[in-house]
């Protein structure tokens, strides 16, 4: 029996075989067509899905701190509560990034204004939510909103900016050769591997820190962390510094936890599920307009916010302060 989930729905392929024509409709036309209570926001309501979002990782981390007594519970050999043991391990790593991923999105609203009325609000929940997996809430929120007015500009978008032809060794397209693509195509499957986690886990913050994949206007050593950066204005100095406090408090936080527990302990209940975050914000940014249901679009939905279905329909809106957090759940499907 085929994996239907796999194959091309018709309508796609149906497409595929037509020339693309761009659609004659204007950015206000888009925004004309959202019903106007979309862009009233909610306080009490979006405090709600904030309430949500501080529940349940709060919840797996009680889960995870009892993975040892749940397993002395289990009837059997060692064998069978050595599986079942890291069985709930994985389980609480696989959900616990999701979660956290979560945050990263309110804290993503919050820096468009969008959680509540109140610009106080907005910045404490995203400062909390960002700084917690050690992202410069401020210094990012700088250059996203920037991001926002550039997307699609491959002169001068802030992030995921795609590679040129030449700085992948690649001709001309217009030249090229189908053995042009062979080196590319052909990787050691263990580098390709090594290639894709090294983007899925750190490649968040290696944006952060060498502007990887940044625009290409900033010079060399571009980065979120100094306010004499080259992404940054003199009035954005004192964000920045803000923005990186809140990191070190946050380092600090964990030294003494560590320094109160173990090492290990850290590691399990923080450290792995904060790659797992990364992973899943990547993977937003990435794959986020075919999020559909097949491919856990509500699961995404309920556990990590609405941007992860949402995220392309979030850019025409934004002008008009984003859709609301919390109605726009049941309208953008």
């Amino acid at each position: 029996m085929p994996l239907n989930f796999l194959v091309d729905g018709p309508e796609y392929v149906s497409r595929t075989g037509q020339p693309f024509t761009p659609p004659d409709v204007d950015i206000n036309a888009l925004r004309a067509a959202v019903p106007k209570h979309l862009f009233e926001r909610s306080t009490s309501r979006a405090l709600l899905y904030t309430l949500r979002v501080f529940l349940i990782p709060l919840s797996l981390y009680v889960f995870a701190t009892n993975i040892d007594k749940l397993t002395s519970l289990v009837p059997g050999g060692p064998w069978i509560k050595s599986v079942v043991y890291w069985t709930l391990w994985c389980t609480y790593w696989w959900w616990q990034g999701l979660a956290w991923s979560g945050g990263w999105v309110l804290g993503h609203e919050a820096g468009h204004d969008n959680v509540g009325k109140n610009m106080y609000l907005n910045h404490t929940i995203g400062f909390l939510c960002h700084s917690f997996i050690f992202v410069p809430y401020f210094s990012w929120r700088i250059t996203h909103i920037r991001h926002h007015k550039m997307t699609g500009m491959m002169e001068n978008e802030e992030v995921f900016v795609p590679y040129l032809r030449s700085e992948i060794k690649l001709p001309p397209k217009v030249v090229a050769q189908k053995h042009d693509y062979d080196e590319i195509l052909s990787q050691a499957p263990l580098y390709t591997l090594a290639r894709f986690l090294e983007m899925q886990i750190f490649g968040h913050h290696a944006y952060y820190t060498w502007n990887q994949m940044g625009s290409r206007r900033y010079p060399k050593g571009t980065n979120h962390w100094k306010p004499s950066s080259a992404l940054f204005k003199d009035t954005d100095r004192n964000a920045v510094i803000v923005s990186n406090f809140g990191l070190i408090v946050m380092f600090c936080l964990l030294v003494v936890w560590t320094m109160a527990t173990s090492i290990t302990n850290v590691v399990a209940l923080y450290v792995i599920p904060w790659c797992w975050a990364n992973h899943w914000i990547v993977t937003m940014a990435f794959v986020g307009p075919q999020f559909g249901m097949r491919l856990g679009g509500q699961l995404m939905r309920y556990v990590g916010l609405f941007t992860a279905t949402t995220h392309l329909r979030h850019h025409p809106t934004l002008q008009k302060r984003g859709v609301d957090l919390a109605k726009g759940s049941s309208h953008n499907g």
